[in-house]
């Protein structure tokens, strides 16, 4: 039992059907070819639920351009907004927001389709906040029904917040200090769009790469039921070809409640998948190491998706590229 106080809410109906014993039995088989991730994204799952679990050849997938490799864990020291507010039920990190959203531009400066990309967060905060700051990096996003749903939920208990906060200030003299996002899905071909959702409306799909938002990082060391180890599964197995992880690592393995983060967590770490800093890789000059930090990074190191250097390629009428170093247009066609 991991949460509802006895009541095994985390506990799917499938799940139940499936744990029922004879005479009830309710017959099941489980897979073991899988044919989504590629090998070491599947590492994951196989050491720690699926032991049997069988890669199909078809997931030997190209690298990850752009990437100096195909599966890696930011371990970082900022954290969530809010994070000494035991009470807040939304939970969102800002810092995270903005690194996943400046790697997916990069992922689409190396030539992937934005609809190649999804953001993935356990929570609805961070998703709200993520469309939110999605905005200033000039992203057009695409929600789930339920996702857009939630959020219209939610952005209605904050209209009210700011509504009763504002009355009181009006009583007290003052002016209400509430924040509201107003912010609106444009519909538009998916080929523009960037995917955003959270866990639990994403079960069942996929995507070629996905970068993970795990949000939590506070001093009471609580990470909610991001500790569940459905959700886990759930979070771990929806990529294809790369997948990056933005989180805080204590925050995950000290959790009294996180049985299967400490086993993600070795499982990375032995393959040298975790760090303080994300690897990038300059299509044209590989040998180039690119680390990046911080959001501020990506413009610093990696402005247009390469490297530092110049381009310097001699144009036709016979200056040299202005730009830095880039991996589209290459031969400067356009």
């Amino acid at each position: 039992m991991e949460s509802g106080k006895g009541y095994n809410l985390d506990i799917s109906l499938f799940e139940r059907l499936a744990r029922r014993k004879p005479p009830h039995h309710f017959p099941t088989v489980t897979l073991e070819t899988q044919r989504r991730m590629r090998p070491e994204i599947a590492e994951l799952i196989r050491t720690t639920i699926y032991p049997q679990l069988r890669d199909h050849p078809s997931t030997a997938h190209p690298d990850v351009k752009g990437m100096a490799g195909n599966l890696f864990f930011l371990d970082h020291d900022h954290p969530e907004d809010g994070a000494d507010d035991a009470d807040s039920s939304s939970k969102s990190n800002e810092w995270e927001a903005d690194m996943a959203l400046l790697l997916a531009r990069h992922l689409i400066h190396q030539g992937y389709a934005a609809s190649d990309i999804t953001i993935l967060t356990p929570y609805l905060g961070q998703l709200f906040k993520l469309r939110k700051r999605a905005q200033s990096h000039q992203f057009t996003v695409v929600l789930d029904d339920r996702d857009a749903e939630d959020l219209r939920d939610l952005q209605e208990k904050l209209d009210e917040t700011e509504d009763t906060g504002a009355r009181s200030g009006q009583a007290a003299g003052t002016q209400g200090g509430g924040v509201a996002f107003h912010s609106q899905v444009v519909r538009t071909s998916m080929s523009e769009m960037i995917r955003l959702a959270t866990i639990d409306n994403f079960q069942g799909e996929e995507s070629k790469v996905v970068i993970i938002s795990l949000v939590r990082n506070n001093k009471m060391g609580k990470i909610g039921f991001l500790a569940t180890t459905n959700r886990i599964n759930v979070l771990l197995s929806r990529a294809q070809h790369g997948m990056y992880l933005l989180g805080h690592i204590p925050s995950l393995t000290k959790s009294t409640r996180s049985k299967m983060w400490p086993k993600v967590i070795e499982t990375l770490r032995a393959a040298n998948r975790v760090g303080k800093a994300l690897p990038l890789r300059c299509q044209r000059h590989p040998d180039d190491a690119i680390l990046v930090k911080v959001p501020s990074d990506f413009s610093e190191l990696a402005a247009d998706g390469g490297c530092h250097r110049n381009c310097a390629f001699r144009l036709q009428c016979g200056h040299t590229c202005p730009r830095r170093c880039h991996p589209d247009d290459e031969k400067h066609v356009a």
